[in-house]
């Protein structure tokens, strides 16, 4: 392969072994701001395919907003930003190399240029997967924390931002101020609504500083909803080993991710875009069906594998659909509480994606840690369970499932498994996880109503009714006597 890297044949399908456009020459339509694996396999998947068969001619500068893994985005700019793409599925794997992020900017270090794109009469989309900390944003009360200290740092000094909020305010300022023609900003993030919460964002930051920007905003800049989809496991010192065995080079920025992927996005766009629809995406006029089916059906399982298995003892997703028990558990959760609770609303075909979600939750090829599954449930659970629990106590039905599901994360953020061993739990309330369990050693009942006074978790209303309390507990107690 052309382009920074250099394969030797390997016997896997090659989709692609050369790239057939200039990727020198394409222009730069589209700044992400992310160096995350995840727009590596998704976003960048759709990018790729419309260069490669729609001719689309777009150009994208990936920038690198936060510390951490520099070695591996200085690696990224020597190979002159192509990097490797491992598809798996239960049949085989296919790999191809991805050349369509043509710059690459460090931040703050490359600022200028940054700027200088934002300029650009070429730009039409800024694109980001920022995890749902990087929106600086207070989901319960609907507004910036200013509490932050980089955002608030930002309104203090505009011109020099810090956080992504900050960074996309501070550009389109620029574009305002040369009145230059409006643009997309196009969130990726797994977060409900994410095209709304970053309006909502940007809107009330660029208020604070000049009401007739906030206006230009409003009328000029487009802020699509959006639902990505795909299983993209971190990478490991094995993954590694793997894309070079199928390879033939070793790639420091390659991706291993399953084969399916998903990405429903509202048609409202300020500006040009690629025809993506050509290539597998859905443009529609609403997303939140498709985000909520996918919260709640492919997230909710997920958490309950993730925790469930865990303390079971299975490290990845696929050892734990192994199991009949685990599995039935995860399948009468699709069919009997997370379609039930949607039903009433959309009409979807859950059963469909249910089927889907077992084809691809068996896929051994991707080697998914329930581990990393786990991480940050305090901020993930209220999406991908309890607005379920929600509806399902109003309609007055069961939900054993996730009521299991919810003992054994209360369990594992403990931070001690059934056999005693220690978890290294990542969690923003693992101090204060840790704390309960210690005040209340043993004592399954009062462990739980401190964790259901948790309101940041569960809300003032889950956490003052009885009847999660009463479905959580008996499968809590026998955990906190160390059996399951």
């Amino acid at each position: 392969m052309a382009d920074g890297l250099s394969a030797s044949p390997a016997a896997v399908t090659i989709r692609h072994p050369d790239f057939c456009y200039q990727r020198q020459t394409l222009p730069i339509r589209q700044i992400h701001l992310g160096f995350s694996a995840f727009f590596r396999a998704h976003l960048m998947s759709y990018i790729e395919d419309a260069n490669r068969y729609l001719a689309a001619g777009w150009g994208v500068a990936v920038v690198k907003t936060r510390a951490g893994n520099d070695s591996q985005f200085d690696s990224f700019i020597r190979q002159h930003c192509v990097y490797t793409l491992v598809e798996t599925s239960r049949q085989g794997e296919e790999w191809y190399a991805v050349g369509s992020v043509v710059e690459a900017i460090k931040y703050p270090q490359g600022q200028e240029r940054l700027w200088q794109l934002w300029e650009s009469d070429k730009l039409s989309i800024v694109s980001m997967t920022l995890t749902e900390k990087g929106y600086c944003y207070d989901l319960g009360n609907r507004c910036l924390d200013w509490d932050n200290a980089e955002l608030a740092a930002d309104l203090e000094q505009p011109g020099r931002p810090r956080s992504a909020i900050g960074i996309l305010v501070h550009g389109l300022y620029r574009r305002w101020q040369l009145r230059k023609r409006g643009i997309t900003l196009l969130s990726c993030d797994n977060l409900p609504g994410n095209g709304q919460v970053l309006k909502q964002a940007v809107i009330e930051f660029a208020e604070r500083i000049d009401k007739g920007f906030q206006h230009w905003i409003e009328q000029q800049v487009a802020f699509p909803d959006s639902m990505v989809d795909r299983i993209v496991p971190a990478m490991d010192e094995n993954g590694h080993r793997r894309v070079a065995g199928l390879t033939g080079y070793e790639d420091p920025a390659a991706i291993v991710c399953e084969k399916f992927r998903q990405w429903v996005v509202t048609d409202n766009f300020a500006a040009d875009r690629p025809a993506w629809e050509q290539v597998g995406a859905q443009m529609v006029s609403d997303v939140a069906p498709y985000g909520e089916m996918k919260l709640r059906m492919l997230n909710g399982s997920h958490s309950l594998i993730a925790y469930t298995g865990y303390l079971e003892g299975k490290e990845t997703v696929d050892r734990a659909m192994e199991d009949p028990a685990l599995r039935k558990m995860v399948t009468d959760f699709w069919r009997n509480e997370a379609k039930p609770s949607m039903a009433r609303r959309h009409h979807l075909d859950y059963d469909r994606y249910a089927d889907s979600l077992a084809e691809r939750f068996v896929n051994p090829q991707l080697g998914h840690r329930t581990w990393q599954i786990a991480m940050d449930g305090s901020k993930k659970l209220p999406y991908r369970w309890l607005n379920t629990i929600r509806d399902l106590l109003e309609l007055g039905l069961p939900f054993p499932s996730l009521s299991r599901g919810i003992a054994c994360w209360i369990k594992y953020t403990g931070g001690y498994d059934l056999a005693g061993n220690e978890i290294d739990v990542r969690d923003p309330l693992r101090e204060k996880f840790a704390a309960i369990h210690r005040s209340y050693l043993g004592d399954g009942g009062g462990i739980l109503g401190k964790y259901l006074g948790l309101t940041e978790i569960f809300g003032d209303d889950l956490s003052s009714d009885p009847r999660l309390y009463q479905a959580v507990l008996p499968h809590l107690l026998p955990l906190v006597k160390q059996r399951l």
